[in-house]
């Protein structure tokens, strides 16, 4: 097995694993904690709402919008968006994720396997696209950058896609504190964060990781901006290095990639 290869499993494990113990209609702390996200500030309903209001805004998205996720998991930023477009698609690699967003009974969305790098859609399928909290799983941006260039493909000309909450390699070691206060603020407010789940030791679990030699984990890589305006440049397209939303306590210390496909003359 490459280094590549290996990544990549540890990630569809940590998702695949996690859905699995996941019974019934997903809850939105189901949805934490599949996704590997902070209960204790994502269900907060302002949170999430600032969240979604940001994304479609830096998406240009309407009500008669299609849209596409690449790395929806279990559907938690689907479950907000899906609502207020016209169609949404979401992409993702584990599949007992994708069974999960299923279970959500989105009436105008649709889950399905995909490689990020390997889209199933024809050119300038969709609206605008977004790929969200999926690059800090890569080691490199070398790993990600054929998403990118999937995702220019696929929206239409003049639709965006964003590359959102991207971590700042410019302010890493700030970064790092920032998690460590703002961690301590939560357990001042809520106390200790408490694990609902356990975990999963079935039997096809075991067998994915005897096979794959791995362990389910998912990590946080840092980024420099330059980077994706550079691939931006290689692609035609226009890039905007923008702030993740308001109200995420990592604003500024996060950021989002957004770019602009050029328009039909």
């Amino acid at each position: 097995m490459t280094a590549l290869s290996k990544w990549k499993d540890s990630l569809r494990l940590f998702f695949a694993d996690r859905a699995t113990q996941i019974k019934g209609m997903p809850t939105i702390e189901d949805l934490c904690y599949i996704s590997g996200r902070e209960p204790r500030l994502w269900t907060q309903p302002e949170m999430y709402a600032d969240l979604i209001k940001n994304l479609l805004f830096q998406m240009d998205a309407t009500s008669q919008s299609s849209i596409l996720e690449v790395g929806c998991a279990a559907g938690f930023i689907a479950k907000g968006i899906a609502p207020l477009v016209k169609h949404y698609v979401g992409v993702d690699l584990a599949r007992p994720a994708l069974r999960a967003a299923r279970l959500l009974q989105l009436p105008n969305a649709d889950f399905r396997y995909a490689e990020g790098g390997k889209l199933p859609f024809a050119d300038d399928s969709f609206d605008a696209v977004f790929c969200y909290d999926v690059f800090t799983n890569f080691p490199q941006f070398a790993d990600g950058a054929p998403i990118i260039n999937e995702i220019v493909r696929v929206v239409r000309p003049g639709g965006k896609a964003v590359i959102g909450s991207i971590p700042n390699g410019a302010r890493q070691l700030a970064y790092e504190e920032r998690v460590k206060q703002f961690t301590a603020e939560l357990d001042a407010r809520f106390g200790p964060r408490k694990e609902a789940y356990g975990e999963s030791t079935g039997l096809t679990r075991r067998i994915r990781h005897w096979w794959t030699k791995t362990d389910p984990l998912v990590s946080c890589y840092y980024f420099r901006a330059e980077d994706f305006t550079s691939l931006g440049s290689k692609l035609g397209v226009h890039v905007a290095i923008t702030d993740i939303h308001p109200l995420n306590p990592y604003v500024t210390y996060r950021f989002n990639a957004v770019y602009t496909k050029t328009p039909n003359p």
